[in-house]
């Protein structure tokens, strides 16, 4: 049974992000994500400012387009800001994940893709208590089991690993989302343009948007605060 100092649940950006930090450290991490690979789970427009690329060392890979415009559409108004310069960056969410990923793995961390956690408990080591963790591989169904110091719930809303360790009822604000990748012609692009609607007419206790990706590509959603939308 392998052993490490780090089992991080989950290769979303925060789970990415730690494991990449952990194994620069050198601590021995292991990073597990259910999909088999980073363009299974591409539901995020991830838009930011300009200062996310220096401050996270993230390459020209990662981004899907860069912004200079923003337009805010309510029930009844609508304003527009543009600016001379580029302000922010969308980046490519599955090229994000599969960077921080890669970044782990170059730095020593074992990233096991397309397993998905089962349970975790606590039992005695060596040098004192450590978590086992079961994971089932999502192809074949087999089951493997590690050991870790530390486990990390990456999971996100689902929190996992923590709704298994802390079964009590916990109150959570959650939100769902639906969001589209489309291609348009290029009368309908607007490379550096960043869409919000906001307001009941659009989408009760939520919002709308629509984030430019790639030429002639856009990603249109919407998302609400709460369990199901109304």
């Amino acid at each position: 049974m392998k052993s490490f100092d780090v089992v991080i649940i989950g290769a979303g950006p925060a789970g990415g992000q730690f494991a990449r930090e952990m194994a620069a450290s050198g601590r021995s991490v292991l990073l597990v994500e259910q999909n088999k690979d980073f363009d299974r789970n591409n539901f995020s427009s991830a838009g930011s400012t300009l200062e996310i690329l220096q401050e996270f060392g993230l390459p020209e890979t990662t981004v899907g387009s860069r912004w200079s415009k923003l337009r805010i559409g309510g029930p009844t108004l609508s304003a527009s800001w543009a600016a001379d310069r580029v302000l922010g960056v969308v980046l490519d969410f599955a090229r994000l994940r599969e960077f921080l990923a890669e970044e782990a793995r170059k730095r020593g961390a074992v990233v096991l893709m397309h397993h998905t956690f089962e349970t975790v408990k606590r039992v005695g080591g060596v040098s004192g208590p450590v978590s086992e963790i079961l994971l089932r591989s999502n192809a074949t169904a087999e089951t493997l089991t590690v050991r870790a110091r530390l486990v990390v719930d990456a999971t996100g809303y689902k929190r996992t690993v923590m709704r298994q360790v802390k079964p009590r009822k916990t109150v959570f604000q959650e939100g769902v989302g639906l969001e589209y990748l489309i291609s348009v012609d290029a009368k309908q692009f607007c490379p550096d343009e960043l869409v919000f609607f906001l307001g009941r007419g659009w989408m009760p206790n939520g919002y709308g948007w629509i984030f430019p990706m790639r030429p002639n590509e856009l990603k249109v959603g919407v998302g609400y605060l709460g369990a199901q939308p109304p």
